[in-house]
């Protein structure tokens, strides 16, 4: 890292965007390069006159985009400082992202509270029809899980999700579902979520694990296990954007 204050203070509108837009602009500029490592949390806030809680949000975002890795540990670095991050749209759609309050990891709290309170109501009222069609789904998740088919298994795995919203049989729920799905189906969510499928197959294996847990619990009626089952599947996605490892 070049010597010198890194980042520039802002005095008003306390905001997590900001930190983005001082990172990339400090990669852009050639004042940060990969490998580079950032400074603490509480000495970006001071150098920022950002929160520290707006840092860290800010450092989760970019995290989430594959521009900053965390070594357990160690510390936040630089994971590239390439051409596509030098790029300004690159800025712009990790701006919106943020201003449009589309923290990644809002969106994934906001899903779990939802799905949870959904299979919840979907343990009591699924039919073994709707059971052979996850069913149908599943295998057919698995199958794209082998075949390493990333698209496939992201629409199957929206489907699936979906299909057990409409179990529960409430449409307000649905409709929440859906718009979450929406927003995720956004160029920059399906990048990243394509990545981390793509790097990681062991996650893909637990991706499949905790479908097949759910879908469990919808058998046996098993409120409990179905709902842990949810829990453990958005924990597992939680680490997977918070830790970024490279």
């Amino acid at each position: 890292m070049k010597n010198g204050n890194v980042f520039e203070r802002m005095e008003s509108h306390k905001k997590p965007y900001y930190v983005v837009d001082q990172v990339i602009s400090a990669i852009q500029e050639g004042r940060l390069s990969t490998g580079d490592r950032l400074p603490p949390e509480q000495q970006i806030a001071e150098m920022t006159g950002v929160s520290r809680p707006s840092v860290r949000e800010a450092l989760v975002i970019l995290r989430f985009a594959g521009v900053l890795e965390t070594r357990l540990g160690d510390g936040t670095y630089v994971r590239r400082a390439n051409s596509a991050v030098r790029r300004k749209d690159t800025q712009t759609a990790l701006l919106r992202l943020l201003e449009g309050g589309e923290n990644p990891i809002d969106v994934i709290e906001a899903r779990r509270v939802i799905e949870k309170g959904i299979v919840n109501l979907a343990i009591v009222a699924v039919t073994k029809e709707d059971l052979v069609e996850l069913a149908e789904l599943f295998d057919e998740m698995s199958r794209l899980v082998r075949e390493n088919a990333l698209d496939g298994l992201l629409r199957k795995d929206r489907e699936f999700h979906m299909r057990v919203a409409a179990c529960a049989g409430n449409v307000l729920l649905e409709k929440m579902l859906e718009s979450l799905f929406d927003m995720m189906e956004r160029d920059l969510w399906r990048d990243i979520k394509k990545r981390l499928l793509e790097r990681d197959e062991r996650y893909r294996l637990r991706t499949v694990d905790r479908h097949s847990r759910i879908l469990m619990g919808l058998r046996k009626q098993d409120r409990r296990a179905a709902s842990r089952s949810v829990d453990a599947h958005f924990d597992e996605v939680e680490r997977m954007f918070i830790q970024r490892q490279g």
